[in-house]
């Protein structure tokens, strides 16, 4: 969401900025008014840039927590039902096992990634 506000912040300076470069008067006699033009458009890019690249990271981010919360509450389950004696001991420690690898395949992912 601060992307979102700085981004319209940006944008509007860059609008400024342009604006002013597109003034006849100043662009006649000096070539600041085109650095602007190129300074500003490139500013503009790299915000942009990084806006994406921060957004990317962070849905990445939100999908390793969701899957990681998924593995610990499937856990949790299956140390229930150990306590309340419905499933065996070998059986928990199978699936608990699987849940591990799971794990540490979802971990590999999310370092490579």
């Amino acid at each position: 969401m601060l992307y979102k506000k700085n981004f319209y912040l940006v944008f509007a300076i860059s609008l400024a900025i342009l604006g002013f470069a597109a003034v006849p008067s100043l662009t006649r006699h000096h070539p600041a008014p085109n650095i602007l033009i190129i300074s500003s458009l490139l500013f503009f890019g790299l915000y942009v840039y990084e806006a994406m690249k921060s957004t990317a990271a962070k849905a990445k981010n939100e999908e390793a927590d969701f899957q990681t919360r998924m593995l610990t509450n499937e856990l949790n389950k299956l140390q229930t039902l150990l306590d309340n004696n419905m499933i065996t001991q070998e059986e928990f420690e199978i699936k608990r096992d699987n849940l591990k690898l799971q794990y540490a395949n979802q971990i590999n992912h999310y370092m490579n990634f």
